[in-house]
Protein backbone atom coordinates (compact mmCIF):
# COMPACT_ATOMS: atom_id res chain seq x y z
CA UNK A 1 0.00 0.00 0.00
CA UNK A 2 1.57 3.58 -1.03
CA UNK A 3 1.82 6.85 1.47
CA UNK A 4 -0.97 8.31 -0.56
CA UNK A 5 -3.49 5.43 0.73
CA UNK A 6 -2.52 6.28 3.95
CA UNK A 7 -2.98 10.28 4.09
CA UNK A 8 -5.49 10.65 2.03
CA UNK A 9 -8.41 12.56 4.22
CA UNK A 10 -11.39 10.50 4.35
CA UNK A 11 -14.89 11.14 4.64
CA UNK A 12 -15.26 14.56 2.57
CA UNK A 13 -13.46 15.78 5.89
CA UNK A 14 -12.32 19.59 5.49
CA UNK A 15 -14.22 22.03 3.50
CA UNK A 16 -14.50 19.66 0.19
CA UNK A 17 -17.66 17.16 -0.18
CA UNK A 18 -17.89 13.51 -0.59
CA UNK A 19 -16.21 12.25 -3.05
CA UNK A 20 -18.16 9.25 -5.00
CA UNK A 21 -17.52 6.49 -7.94
CA UNK A 22 -20.33 5.36 -9.28
CA UNK A 23 -19.73 1.82 -10.86
CA UNK A 24 -22.60 0.40 -12.63
CA UNK A 25 -22.78 -1.60 -16.28
CA UNK A 26 -26.17 0.42 -17.25
CA UNK A 27 -25.34 3.95 -18.66
CA UNK A 28 -28.65 4.99 -17.31
CA UNK A 29 -28.52 4.37 -14.35
CA UNK A 30 -25.04 6.06 -13.71
CA UNK A 31 -26.51 8.77 -15.38
CA UNK A 32 -29.74 8.51 -12.95
CA UNK A 33 -27.21 8.60 -10.57
CA UNK A 34 -25.56 11.21 -10.86
CA UNK A 35 -28.29 13.30 -11.10
CA UNK A 36 -29.78 12.52 -7.97
CA UNK A 37 -26.56 13.09 -6.12
CA UNK A 38 -25.77 16.17 -7.76
CA UNK A 39 -28.82 17.86 -5.80
CA UNK A 40 -26.97 17.60 -2.56
CA UNK A 41 -23.96 20.29 -2.12
CA UNK A 42 -22.00 18.23 -0.51
CA UNK A 43 -21.87 15.45 -3.19
CA UNK A 44 -19.28 15.05 -5.90
CA UNK A 45 -19.38 12.38 -8.23
CA UNK A 46 -15.64 12.17 -9.41
CA UNK A 47 -15.59 9.03 -11.72
CA UNK A 48 -17.62 6.18 -12.83
CA UNK A 49 -16.90 2.86 -14.22
CA UNK A 50 -19.01 0.78 -16.84
CA UNK A 51 -17.56 -2.75 -15.07
CA UNK A 52 -15.53 -3.75 -11.51
CA UNK A 53 -12.50 -3.99 -13.42
CA UNK A 54 -12.73 -0.57 -13.93
CA UNK A 55 -13.91 -0.07 -11.37
CA UNK A 56 -10.52 -1.33 -9.43
CA UNK A 57 -8.83 0.89 -11.48
CA UNK A 58 -10.57 4.17 -11.46
CA UNK A 59 -10.89 3.74 -7.39
CA UNK A 60 -7.08 3.36 -7.15
CA UNK A 61 -6.37 6.31 -10.06
CA UNK A 62 -9.15 8.68 -8.20
CA UNK A 63 -9.23 7.84 -4.18
CA UNK A 64 -12.76 8.86 -3.73
CA UNK A 65 -14.67 8.81 0.03
CA UNK A 66 -17.17 6.25 -1.29
CA UNK A 67 -17.52 3.64 -4.25
CA UNK A 68 -21.58 3.32 -5.21
CA UNK A 69 -20.74 -0.63 -6.77
CA UNK A 70 -23.35 -2.59 -8.47
CA UNK A 71 -23.20 -6.12 -7.30
CA UNK A 72 -24.23 -7.66 -11.36
CA UNK A 73 -21.42 -6.66 -13.44
CA UNK A 74 -19.38 -7.72 -16.66
CA UNK A 75 -15.94 -8.13 -16.60
CA UNK A 76 -15.54 -8.67 -12.90
CA UNK A 77 -18.74 -8.70 -10.74
CA UNK A 78 -19.17 -6.10 -7.40
CA UNK A 79 -18.68 -8.30 -5.32
CA UNK A 80 -15.00 -9.19 -6.38
CA UNK A 81 -14.26 -5.41 -6.93
CA UNK A 82 -15.36 -4.33 -3.79
CA UNK A 83 -12.92 -7.19 -2.28
CA UNK A 84 -10.30 -5.50 -4.28
CA UNK A 85 -10.82 -2.38 -3.71
CA UNK A 86 -11.09 -3.25 0.35
CA UNK A 87 -7.94 -4.82 -0.07
CA UNK A 88 -6.05 -1.69 -2.21
CA UNK A 89 -8.00 1.22 -0.63
CA UNK A 90 -8.94 0.27 2.88
CA UNK A 91 -9.72 4.11 3.49
CA UNK A 92 -12.63 3.85 0.60
CA UNK A 93 -15.90 3.19 1.54
CA UNK A 94 -18.38 1.04 -0.96
CA UNK A 95 -22.01 1.01 -0.97
CA UNK A 96 -23.05 -2.20 -2.80
CA UNK A 97 -26.56 -1.31 -5.02
CA UNK A 98 -28.28 -4.01 -6.61
CA UNK A 99 -31.89 -4.36 -8.37
CA UNK A 100 -32.47 -7.70 -5.51
CA UNK A 101 -33.17 -7.24 -1.85
CA UNK A 102 -31.12 -10.82 -1.33
CA UNK A 103 -29.66 -11.31 2.52
CA UNK A 104 -27.14 -13.94 0.82
CA UNK A 105 -26.04 -11.40 -1.85
CA UNK A 106 -26.08 -8.80 1.12
CA UNK A 107 -23.79 -10.90 3.09
CA UNK A 108 -21.33 -11.50 0.35
CA UNK A 109 -21.10 -8.02 -0.26
CA UNK A 110 -20.41 -7.05 3.23
CA UNK A 111 -19.01 -9.87 5.40
CA UNK A 112 -16.77 -11.70 2.62
CA UNK A 113 -16.34 -8.48 0.25
CA UNK A 114 -15.80 -5.68 2.86
CA UNK A 115 -18.44 -3.18 1.71
CA UNK A 116 -19.76 -0.92 4.42
CA UNK A 117 -23.37 -0.62 3.49
CA UNK A 118 -25.68 -2.17 1.18
CA UNK A 119 -29.17 -0.54 -0.54
CA UNK A 120 -31.36 -1.25 -3.16
CA UNK A 121 -31.51 0.30 -6.52
CA UNK A 122 -35.57 1.44 -5.31
CA UNK A 123 -34.53 2.55 -2.32
CA UNK A 124 -35.82 6.30 -1.70
CA UNK A 125 -33.05 8.89 -2.55
CA UNK A 126 -33.10 10.19 1.18
CA UNK A 127 -31.98 6.35 1.68
CA UNK A 128 -29.31 6.66 -0.84
CA UNK A 129 -28.00 10.13 0.36
CA UNK A 130 -27.98 9.43 4.20
CA UNK A 131 -26.32 5.34 3.45
CA UNK A 132 -23.57 7.86 1.09
CA UNK A 133 -23.06 10.00 4.17
CA UNK A 134 -23.05 7.35 6.56
CA UNK A 135 -20.28 5.05 4.55
CA UNK A 136 -18.20 8.44 4.01
CA UNK A 137 -17.88 8.66 8.19
CA UNK A 138 -17.16 5.53 8.59
CA UNK A 139 -13.81 5.72 6.89
CA UNK A 140 -12.95 8.55 9.07
CA UNK A 141 -13.18 7.29 12.23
Amino acid sequence: MSSDHRSRPAGGGGDRGIRILLADDHPEVRIALKQMLSKWADFEVVGEARDGREAVEECRRLLPDVVIMDVSMPEMNGIEATWRISECCPDVGVLGLSMYDSEPMLRRMMERAGARAFVVKSAPASVIRETVRSVARSGSE
